[in-house]
């Protein structure tokens, strides 16, 4: 893919998606520019490619950073604690 303006990213993420055994490899995305951006996307999640599965050998142009991190949700299965206090003092 070379050369292009997204004018619209949508509403749910893109997807890079082979299958065990059936890899997606040697893509190339080459001047991808997204939306409200007037430089090119350097990496998937820039181009909101947030679905990847069973890939290997992907290449952006003409500058690629390497992927941030996935997000870890650390209070996932957690205990929680609510309070309709907002610690506010009450002035008297």
């Amino acid at each position: 893919m070379k050369d292009i303006t997204v004018r619209d990213a949508g509403e749910s993420f893109a997807k890079i998606k082979g299958m065990e055994g059936a890899m997606i490899t040697g893509l190339t995305f080459e001047n991808v520019y997204m939306p409200g951006s007037s430089t090119p996307a350097r990496t998937l999640q820039e181009m909101n490619f947030l679905n990847k599965e069973h890939y290997s050998g992907v290449t952006i142009k003409p500058i690629q950073n390497d992927e941030p991190r996935p997000l870890t949700n650390l209070a996932l299965h957690r205990p929680t604690v609510a309070s309709s206090n907002d610690g506010a003092a009450k002035v008297v």
